[in-house]
């Protein structure tokens, strides 16, 4: 993907990088901007749709490309559960919430990994191709409680089901 300076600084105004608590981070979402993203479940296109969505909104035009980073994905997705799940209170805006969460879940926040590219591209190996446990553990989300296998549901489910264990009805 081309970087383009000002669109990346737009990405990083969502996860609010400018913030004294994730400016330590800039070189991790650096490096998610230049992964692209990749799917096994044939629903999670519907996440590199979201970041298409979100490009094409950013630059005011329909031909952005057909690919997404991870860090267009992982804003676009945290976006999507912020309208669809939190509609409830739309004066609130929890993107960045939702953004740190999934990156904690993955464990790329952890000192020693967040500066480290080899690291940080075996995490998102393990996410990407979907190396992580039953549960989750490895993954943008976990759960205790479902005897469903993570593996083999898209992300959107996921994040239902982790809602529900985490923070209730």
């Amino acid at each position: 993907m081309k970087a383009d300076t000002n669109y990346f600084e737009y990405l990083c105004s969502m996860a609010r990088l400018s913030s004294q608590r994730y400016r330590k981070y800039r070189g991790l979402l650096r490096h998610l901007y230049q992964v692209e993203f990749r799917y096994i479940h044939p629903m999670d296109e519907n996440r590199v749709f979201d970041a298409i969505d979100l490009r094409r909104e950013y630059f005011d035009r329909g031909d952005v490309g057909d690919t997404a980073s991870v860090l267009e994905v992982l804003l676009a997705f945290s976006r999507r559960i912020e309208t669809e799940i939190m509609s409830d209170d739309p004066d609130r805006d929890r993107i960045e919430r939702w953004f740190w969460v999934m990156l904690e879940n993955l464990g790329l926040l952890e000192d020693g990994i967040y500066d480290s590219e080899e690291e940080i591209n075996r995490i998102l190996d393990i996410w990407m191709d979907r190396k992580f446990t039953k549960k989750g553990h490895g993954n943008i989300f976990s759960t205790s409680k479902s005897d469903t296998d993570l593996r083999d549901v898209e992300f959107w489910w996921q994040m239902q089901r982790y809602m529900v264990e985490k923070y209730g009805n």
